[in-house]
């Protein structure tokens, strides 16, 4: 189902200026929550870089998703699922490819840097679920907001992005491991 929501333009240039604050203070909180982290030894020094790249990340992404847009008179919203592949097959083009893989790309940091990020036994079902809700809010703000647009094509093709990322950090962390194992064969 595809649909239109007409509202009244919301023009505000204080709007804007407020969301830039708000993303700045929402880096600063995330930033001092990992350097209090690992001040009490909770995480290593890979996990704080990783804790501070992927905050910046995490902001970076909410503003260009949300927080860097303004309203728009007329929003729309798809909620059919695979919409943005039918799109591809019948009227080929380059801004519908270039959505897919911006949604697909946009959530593969997440995938790579999370699972370094957190300590826990199933991290890669905590990565997928994290990423879902990241999404889900993400979405739900468009839609509140109405800047963007809501799509649960979005949300297929950022979980996709997610599990690439994912499949990034296994093999990256086998090949250090493979490395570090190597090193200590030698010693």
């Amino acid at each position: 189902m595809t649909g239109t929501i007409k509202t009244l333009p919301h023009y505000f240039p204080e709007v804007f200026a407020q969301r830039i604050i708000i993303s700045i203070m929402l880096l600063a909180a995330l930033c001092v929550l990992f350097v209090l982290l690992f001040k009490h030894k909770k995480i290593n020094v890979i996990q704080l870089v990783a804790s501070l790249i992927f905050s910046a990340y995490v902001v970076f992404v909410l503003y260009y998703t949300v927080l860097g847009r303004y309203s728009q008179e007329e929003y729309t919203f798809q909620i059919y699922i695979y919409k943005s592949y039918k799109y591809l097959i019948e009227d080929f083009g380059t801004h519908s490819l270039r959505q897919v893989i911006l949604n697909i790309i946009m959530l593969i940091p997440f995938g790579f840097l999370f699972p370094i990020v957190i300590k826990a036994k199933r991290k890669y079902l905590i990565t997928l679920l994290s990423a879902f809700a990241l999404i889900l809010f993400i979405e739900s703000l468009q839609l509140i907001m109405q800047c963007g647009t809501f799509e649960v094509d979005d949300i297929f093709n950022n979980l996709l992005g997610t599990v690439i990322g994912m499949i990034i950090y296994i093999l990256f962390d086998k090949l250090v491991k493979k490395q570090e194992i190597k090193g200590n064969h030698y010693e």
